[in-house]
């Protein structure tokens, strides 16, 4: 494996970028259980792109300034709306309108193929900054978003909360929580947990129950994705595209949201 040791340092930036897949990622991972250099090499290298990211990251936006813009974006949606009446049409010019709009809406209607998860775990691809980082994420989630949400913790120091945004599924508030998975050979691992309301939803995945609590595996757009649902109907998709679906599994298993069980949130 001397090729592979020759070429770690540009391996080792390509892996922490989540580019290797299939044979390429399997025989660099087998090699790093070999190599005590290259594994070392490795986990330096996921360590310093972490600390480099964070740096470059903006601060997060003042709650003042967010509150301006969008008090100034509301008074601009309501001023480019029409008044009611311009819509009130008589006899067949209704009937047209009404019409167009069934068209309209029938051509905005999603493919058949097309999902929640498909939907959250593309928005995960994304380049955008974050807006928090670090030990003040929970109480911007909270005050940002929702005040009663429970973000998920993980009794393994492993598992390292890196920041979150706001966003928005299907028109919907929503918040991204991004977590850093060390592995035990030392490979850095991104996670990624969309909440958001998810009453009158479908999701989709291969069934699986972990402490009374159900779970919906699949794999999305490239992308492991793991959905729970809580008791009062609250959205946590899991995402990754370096975990695979059991592998992402077994570490939402082991999350906050399904050790701690309440009686309202018991599936039946």
């Amino acid at each position: 494996m001397q090729q592979l040791c020759d070429s770690i340092e540009t391996l080792a930036m390509t892996l922490d970028d989540g580019e290797l897949a299939g044979d390429e990622l399997r025989d660099l991972e087998i090699h790093l259980t070999e190599c005590e250099s290259c594994r070392q090499h490795t986990a330096q290298q996921a360590a310093t792109m972490s600390a480099l990211r964070r740096r470059l990251a903006p601060p997060p936006t003042p709650d003042l300034l967010r509150a301006r813009i969008t008090r100034a974006l509301d008074g601009e949606d309501r001023a480019a709306r029409r008044p009611l009446s311009t819509w009130l049409l008589p006899g067949a010019a209704a009937l047209a309108a009404v019409a167009a709009l069934v068209v309209f809406v029938g051509a905005r209607t999603p493919p058949p193929n097309s999902s929640i998860e498909g939907a959250v775990a593309k928005s995960t691809t994304r380049s955008r900054p974050l807006e928090v980082e670090g030990a003040a994420t929970n109480q911007w989630v909270q005050r940002n978003f929702d005040p009663g949400v429970a973000l998920p913790t993980f009794a393994s120091a492993r598992i390292e909360q890196w920041g979150a945004r706001l966003t928005d599924v299907l028109d919907r508030d929503a918040v991204q929580l991004y977590y850093r998975v060390t592995t035990p050979e030392g490979f850095a691992r991104d996670v990624q947990v969309t909440i958001f309301d998810a009453r009158g939803l479908g999701f989709q995945g291969r069934r699986a129950v972990i402490n009374e609590r159900v779970l919906l595996v699949g794999v999305h757009g490239g992308r492991s994705v793991v959905t729970y649902r809580d008791g009062r109907d609250r959205a946590y998709l899991f995402t990754s595209s370096q975990l695979r679906p059991q592998e992402l599994t077994d570490l939402v298993g082991t999350s906050s949201l399904l050790i701690q069980v309440r009686d309202d949130e018991r599936f039946p």
